[in-house]
């Protein structure tokens, strides 16, 4: 995963500011040189995942959850493009 990330970064530098922001927000870290999602990470995921679960959603497109869980760590205070390229990272590290 982290090989992934540092190759992203490699061809679109521009995408830094966006891992220095997810890091900021404590939804990534790196750890020996490898970038990991967190605890605060996964628990909103589970929370999306629980809110799709419960309205019967069958399909299983990651960028659903990841979507949700990023809008409710970042609130709408994002925008478009930076939060497409906050699920583009984090479907890398999923």
């Amino acid at each position: 995963m982290s090989e992934a990330i540092d190759k992203l970064l490699q061809s679109k530098p521009a995408l830094k500011p966006i891992i220095t922001e997810l890091s900021a927000r404590k939804l990534i870290t790196v750890k020996g040189g490898r970038y990991l999602t967190t605890r605060r990470w996964h628990g909103a995921m589970m929370r999306a995942a629980r809110y799709f679960a419960e309205r019967g959603e069958t399909r299983q497109d990651m960028r659903l959850p990841i979507t949700k869980a990023l809008l409710e760590c970042y609130g709408r205070q994002v925008s478009d493009t930076e939060l497409c390229q906050a699920i583009g990272i984090m479907l890398v590290l999923s």
